[in-house]
């Protein structure tokens, strides 16, 4: 799998194979968080996007049909006024017809998007007809009578209501269009201050993502996306993409996007999906002892911090459980909730070959003698289970762990660094794998200036 970027972030240009594990070292502030950040959004969106968008146009249609039919339930009233009468009996509109345009709408909506493509939207607008008309002719008479002005109100609204629903769909439900608007979203909102790379003059910026089925490509010009290139839909959802930012997201799973408000582009929803529900294994998963080399790894994981996460299907919420005592792991310390996300995850059947799993600085909340374990178990999983794996880090503990339990595992792992492009301080991506004494050099320059501070004279 390789990936790309060009002027993203503070990145002027990445090019990156995602072998089993993927280690990114550089210092703070210097980019790394970027590559996954990209990563995560690209395949998020690419699995989502259409979910979310009809789910989007599914409330809008709902939203817009019960706001018609509360004003039609007004309109039937007994008005007393004979003009009102003899208007509404030539231009009534009835239920079944509010019903029929809801069916015609959602039917539009599914055209487009089981042939992605623009499909031929002629929506009926006889409701529209005769609601312009009967605002043209009560128009005529309001100012002589309240049960008019009354009524001329409500056929205002339904005539803009109408209008705007039909702008919808005159407008929007282009398939192209939805791609567009749709990573445009998601990339907003993870690049709150924009995508494009601040420090360079350049005006274009993209992301590739090609493995050996498909690619992905979105380009962008001043922030707005301009072209989409997506693998057909048979080949969507072929990755599970979980991001972890740090283990305390562990302290408030209950309160992260509740089902009221499902957002399925936010990093902690779906790793909070894939902590809260439980995958079961197939007859194939079971043969191949997938099952075993869980348990395994499980086990190493118990050993290493004395204890066990067990989720509560009651409460639905995890405890630490350490010498038969349940404790609320917001009690726990932070480097054991770390290793407790991945045993979550494997009591969940959620690492397997279609997962890629990125860690930022998994190291921070690890004494160092955990940081080789926690590389360990990450080698293993790579291995074993075949879990891609992309690491920020700039701790040389982690990262010559990482390449010493590689090597012995015989693990494809690659380590890249970030360095200055340019004195604007845009940052490039270089492979460092044959060459890991340039990241030690970079991240142990804290030991020089504390010999130079140590046999100075001041």
């Amino acid at each position: 799998m390789r990936f790309q970027l060009k002027n993203v972030g503070v990145i002027s240009e990445a090019d990156i194979l995602l072998d089993n594990i993927t280690l990114i070292a550089a210092e703070n502030d210097s980019g790394k968080s970027t590559i996954g950040k990209a990563l995560f959004t690209l395949i998020n969106t690419m699995n989502y996007f259409e979910d979310e968008y009809i789910l989007n146009v599914t409330n809008i249609i709902d939203g817009v049909y019960s706001s018609l039919n509360n004003l039609l339930q007004v309109k039937e009233k007994n008005y007393k006024n004979e003009r009102i009468k003899e208007i509404l009996e030539n231009n009534y509109i009835t239920k079944i017809e509010l019903d029929g345009l809801k069916k015609e709408l959602f039917l539009k909506l599914d055209d487009v998007v089981r042939n992605r493509e623009r499909s031929n939207i002629f929506v009926d607008d006889s409701i529209l007809k005769k609601v312009t008309l009967n605002v043209k002719k009560l128009s005529e008479y309001s100012d002589k009578d309240n049960e008019i002005k009354e009524l001329l109100s409500l056929e205002k609204t339904l005539k803009d209501f109408l209008e705007a629903l039909f702008k919808i769909f005159n407008e929007t439900l282009d398939y192209n269009l939805i791609e567009k608007e749709s990573f445009q979203k998601a990339l907003k909102e993870e690049f709150e201050t924009g995508v494009r790379n601040i420090f360079e003059d350049k005006e274009e910026s993209s992301l590739i993502l090609e493995d050996e089925n498909s690619s992905i490509e979105i380009k962008l010009l001043n922030d707005e996306v301009v072209e989409t290139k997506l693998p057909i839909r048979e080949l969507r959802n072929n990755y599970n993409i979980i991001y972890i930012e740090s283990p305390l997201i562990i302290d408030y799973l209950d309160k992260i996007c509740d089902e009221k408000e499902i957002k399925r582009d936010d990093k902690n929803y779906i790793l909070k999906e894939n902590l809260m529900n439980k995958l079961e294994f197939n007859i194939v998963d079971n043969l191949l002892g997938k099952e075993k080399e869980i348990e395994k790894i499980n086990k190493q994981i118990v050993e290493i911090i004395s204890g066990e996460f067990t989720f509560d299907k009651q409460t639905r919420k995890y405890n630490y459980k350490k010498n038969g005592y349940n404790i609320n792991v917001k009690n726990t310390a932070n480097g054991i909730k770390t290793f407790g996300l991945i045993e979550m995850l494997l009591n969940n059947r959620r690492l397997n070959e279609k997962t890629i799993l990125i860690i930022d600085e998994p190291e921070v909340h690890l004494h160092p003698n955990w940081q080789v374990k926690y590389a360990k178990i990450l080698v293993i999983l790579a291995i074993n289970l075949k879990v891609k794996i992309l690491l920020n880090s700039h701790s040389p503990y982690f990262i010559d762990a990482i390449k010493i339990y590689s090597e012995k595992y015989r693990c494809n792992t690659r380590f890249y660094s970030l360095v200055d492009s340019n004195e604007r301080t845009s940052k490039i991506l270089l492979d460092k794998t044959n060459e890991l004494s340039f990241i030690y050099k970079k991240l142990t320059e804290a030991y020089e200036i504390l010999k130079q501070v140590e046999f100075s004279d001041v």
